[in-house]
């Protein structure tokens, strides 16, 4: 089998399947050249390259395996239409949606501390400038209540944030606040409502 990463990102990916497959071919392409390197691939990992149908018409793949959770790359009518399967790794299940959730909150903290200016003026021997500010008491409005969110919802409410949450739907009244109660959001917002949550963070993710 031979299975083929549509860009050159991500080297360790590649070698950690590898280890796991080593009766089988584990290769990588520019994402430029995807087109003529998919002619001999049985599965496409796109990583964040755009599988489309003409993509998929060029070679004879079956399977699409997105290397972690997003699928916004893909085709999936595309795929459907030729039979080809999608499928991906739920991001709870991998320890992505912690790594992720970790990553935004060091971004979070880093912004508000202006910690690139800090650091600037500690090497100048600058101390207590710039003022930065506190997570705490701070509205996040957190886009998206999947793994990721749901993981980065934990993480907040130590530091006393107040916490909004968008999701793709208008809930019930009774699971609406079985959400918020689970995740310790101050108020949540279907997608439809989008800019009233904004309307109200200090910071999104």
């Amino acid at each position: 089998m031979r299975v083929l990463f549509c860009s050159e990102a991500f080297p360790a990916a590649r070698q950690l399947l590898q280890e796991r497959l080593p009766a089988d071919e584990v290769c990588a392409c520019p994402a430029e050249a995807v087109l003529a390197a998919v002619r001999e691939a049985d599965v496409v990992i796109p990583t964040m390259t755009r599988i489309d149908a003409r993509v998929m018409d060029a070679g004879r793949f079956r399977l699409i395996q997105q290397w972690g959770v997003g699928l916004e790359g893909v085709d999936l009518a595309a795929a459907r239409a030729r039979g080809i399967w999608v499928a991906n790794v739920p991001s709870e299940q991998s320890g992505n949606a912690a790594s992720v959730a970790e990553h935004a909150l060091l971004l979070i903290l880093a912004l508000l501390r202006r910690f690139p200016e800090a650091q600037e003026n500690i090497r100048r021997g600058v101390l207590g400038a710039p003022l930065g500010q506190a997570l705490e008491g701070r509205t996040v409005c957190l886009v998206g209540l999947g793994g990721v969110g749901r993981a980065l919802a934990q993480r907040l409410r130590p530091f006393g944030a107040r916490l909004l949450g968008v999701g793709r739907r208008a809930l019930p009244e009774a699971e609406r606040a079985a959400l918020c109660a689970a995740l310790g959001l101050a108020r949540y917002y279907p997608v439809a409502a989008l800019h009233a949550a904004l309307a109200e963070a200090d910071i999104v993710v």
